[in-house]
């Protein structure tokens, strides 16, 4: 019996094997639990979260942020979760401002425990679009407000 000669295959050849790949893919058996089960899983994940900004260095971790990337449906039903669950620290000598304007009006909105360490010593505690108003983020410039802050605060500051 004679060998055929294997003919080589074109770059065609190779789309079509990758799609027969990816349609026999499994899929992601995480999204058929029912709701309340995922969302346990999602408080567990986002829940305990603790950002800290003290200085214009500290950047978001991204460790359980990962979640976001699995799928396309996981990312509409937690992309706000992160917000929503966690705590987010800061100074005044640390970029609030620059934090708050980045975030989209959804964003601030599920903003649900933010804490702003003051210039007397204590520590002020409200949701992300109290603290977006009350510094004054919507406007370009910074508020009085908030430069009344940052004024006193420098003072403290050794």
């Amino acid at each position: 019996m004679a060998k055929r000669k294997r003919k080589e295959s074109g770059t065609g050849d190779a789309v079509k094997r990758t799609r027969v790949k990816t349609s026999k893919a499994p899929h992601f058996p995480f999204l058929r639990f029912p709701a309340e089960l995922r969302n346990v899983v999602y408080d567990y994940v986002f829940g305990s979260t603790h950002y800290k900004f003290y200085n214009s260095r500290c950047r978001m971790a991204t460790h359980n942020i990962n979640l976001l990337l699995v799928s396309r449906q996981l990312h509409t039903e937690c992309a706000l979760l992160p917000y929503k669950l966690s705590t987010f620290s800061f100074g005044f000598t640390a970029p609030i401002r620059r934090f708050l304007e980045a975030r989209t009006k959804q964003q601030l909105r599920a903003i649900e425990d933010m804490r702003v360490f003051g210039t007397f010593g204590g520590t002020s505690r409200a949701t992300g679009s109290y603290w977006f108003k009350y510094l004054g983020c919507e406007k370009k410039r910074c508020s009085d407000r908030y430069l009344f802050f940052l004024s006193m605060w420098r003072e403290r500051e050794y």
